[in-house]
């Protein structure tokens, strides 16, 4: 972006995106230069190398918008090129904007505009936002103007600063879940009598936004349905767990935990998260089991859910309701009655966990809210 001649409002194209230039800019002696990072480091950089979980999720990467002085041209003086030495005349230095540190106020905007990848879900919710260096988070501030075209997927934006700029989504949009179902699939093709296939297990979960119906077997996981277009390619393509969980990160899909996310929710103790996905594992093959409302009206060191012996494999038809629900709590010793009232034979030390089975319907557990 070094001309000979100074450039007037013009549109710079770089690869990842295009930058109209305001007047401000035309005559002054300076190159802008663009940058794409994949991934968003700064996080990570915010707390003299202590991080710390981030609400903020970066998607799409980060575009880095940085101007530079332009050392003056040489001189030609009697067929000679003459040059000042010095370090201001032979090096890039900085520039901020508005040039010179002049009013952000009275400055002219940068025009930004760039194309989103197509796996990227950009909604109303989303935010276009600028690192702040001094106060080490993203921010809108100096960020007006956005829209976003669906059919081109063009991203447009005017921004008053410059610096390191990308899409930003919060972390809690999906959790916590509005409800979730696990269950056993019944495959026909199965030989019977064969112990050592591995199962076939169904993953719903729905959040505020969207529908998500997972299977998973050894260990393959792929989407069987959802109704969120952006990954309708995705659909039956078999990856490892992990690898899935990437793709719908990249998307600005987070099932993973996040404390404090949603008023009513209780942000369940991390080591007891551990014991509690152990004990459902072991269950899914045999057991169906979905969300109970009480899961977040009890303690962190408990979870509720509602649980009954699969009917998947009487008939092969697993929407046939023969079994009543129960319900399930599953809590670690410390908040368990018996820890308060029992006996210390009766305690048990991490990582085990203790599992009550109320064979009522969840509506008949109101004793539920008084324990939490």
């Amino acid at each position: 972006n070094h001309s000979l001649t100074s450039f007037r409002t013009k549109t710079l194209v770089f690869s990842e995106m295009s930058i109209d230039v305001p007047r401000s800019l035309s005559t002054a002696p300076v190159a802008v230069r663009n940058m794409y990072i994949p991934f968003d480091e700064l996080p990570g950089l915010c707390k003299e190398g202590k991080t710390s979980e981030q609400r903020e999720k970066v998607l799409g990467g980060v575009s880095v918008v940085e101007i530079f002085n332009l050392p003056p041209r040489p001189k030609k003086i009697a067929g000679w090129e003459c040059r000042k030495v010095g370090e201001n005349e032979v090096n890039l230095s900085h520039q901020t904007y508005p040039l010179d540190g002049g009013n952000p106020a009275l400055a002219s905007a940068l025009r930004v505009s760039l194309v989103m990848p197509d796996n990227i879900l950009v909604t109303a919710d989303t935010d276009v936002c600028v690192w702040d260096v001094s106060a080490k988070k993203w921010t809108n501030d100096g960020i007006k103007g956005v829209d976003f075209n669906k059919e081109n997927r063009f991203l447009k934006f005017q921004t008053e600063k410059i610096g390191f700029m990308a899409l930003i989504k919060d972390r809690g949009a999906d959790v916590p879940y509005t409800s979730w179902r696990i269950r056993p699939i019944f495959n026909p093709s199965m030989e019977p009598g064969l112990l050592d296939s591995d199962p076939e297990i169904a993953v719903e979960i729905e959040t505020a936004r969207f529908y998500f119906g997972f299977r998973c077997q050894g260990n393959a996981c792929w989407i069987q349905r959802t109704n969120c277009k952006i990954l309708e390619g995705k659909l039956l393509e078999k990856m490892v767990p992990s690898l899935l969980l990437i793709e719908l990160g990249k998307a600005g899909i987070s099932f993973g935990h996040l404390s404090g996310v949603g008023e009513s929710s209780t942000a369940k103790d991390k080591r007891f998260q551990v014991l509690a996905h152990l004990q459902i594992c072991s269950l899914c093959t045999a057991f169906e089991m979905k969300s109970s409302k009480w899961n977040q009206r009890v303690k962190s060191e408990q979870c509720a859910f509602q649980i009954r012996e699969s009917s998947a494999f009487a008939g092969g038809d697993d929407s046939v309701d023969i079994l009543e629900f129960g319900l399930m709590l599953i809590e670690m010793d410390v908040a368990s009655d018996s820890f308060r009232y029992g006996s210390d034979d009766e305690r048990i030390d991490f990582p085990f966990a203790k599992c009550t089975l109320f064979t009522s319907e969840e509506r008949l557990f109101d004793c539920l809210r008084k324990r939490g």
